[in-house]
C-alpha cells in the first residue's frame, strides 16, 4: 500500500533529523533542525543577521548612509535591516556582500553554523577553510580541488552543485 501524504511527510521530518517548532505569526507547525543550542526562532535569527552585517559595514569603514546610497535605498530603510525590523530578501543579502566584499557563508556561520556540520569547532573550521580557499590563485584552484577530494572520506551526498560539474563528464 502507498504510504499516505502525512506518513511521507513524517518519515521526511524524521530522515532529516527535523524536530517541530512554532514560529510567530504561523500557526502551523514548521520543521527544523536544530542548532547547537537548539532551534532558534526566525525571529532570532534575524537580529543575528542583522547584527553581521552591521559588523560587516563597519568593518568595511562605511557609514549607514554610504551604504544605503549604495543599496540605492533610503538611510532609514536600510537602518530596519540593521535593527533586524525589516526582512532582508535573498538578493538584498546578496547584494549587500557584493557592496561589503564578503562572502555569504560569512554572515551564514554567523546566525545558523549547524546547517553543514556538528559541533561549533568544526563549523569554525569549515568557514575558515572556505574563506581561505578565496585568497588561493586561480591556477592552484584545480591542484586544491584534487587534494581535497582526495582527503575527503566519501563523496557529498547531494554530489556537485548545479553548474560545478567535472569538466572531464
Amino acid at each position: 500500500m502507498t504510504p499516505s501524504k502525512t506518513e511521507r511527510l513524517a518519515e521526511e521530518i524524521k530522515s532529516r533529523g527535523l524536530v517541530e517548532s512554532r514560529e510567530t505569526g504561523n500557526n502551523k507547525p514548521v520543521f527544523r533542525k536544530p542548532g547547537f543550542a537548539g532551534v532558534q526562532q526566525f525571529t532570532e535569527l534575524e537580529k543575528a543577521l542583522a547584527s553581521s552585517i552591521k559588523r560587516e559595514r563597519k568593518a568595511a569603514g562605511l557609514s549607514r548612509e554610504t551604504l544605503a546610497g549604495m543599496v540605492g535605498i533610503a538611510e532609514q530603510v536600510y537602518g530596519r535591516y540593521e535593527r533586524a525590523a525589516s526582512h532582508l530578501t535573498a538578493t538584498r543579502l546578496i547584494h549587500l556582500c557584493e557592496l561589503l566584499d564578503i562572502e555569504p557563508i560569512r554572515l551564514l556561520h554567523d546566525v545558523a553554523p549547524h546547517l553543514w556540520v556538528k559541533t561549533k569547532r568544526e563549523a569554525d573550521d569549515r568557514t575558515k577553510l572556505a574563506l581561505l580557499v578565496r585568497d588561493v590563485p586561480a591556477d592552484v584552484l584545480p591542484s586544491l580541488i584534487d587534494i581535497v577530494m582526495h582527503l575527503a572520506s566519501a563523496p557529498s551526498h547531494r554530489g556537485d552543485p548545479p553548474g560545478l560539474e567535472d569538466d572531464e563528464a
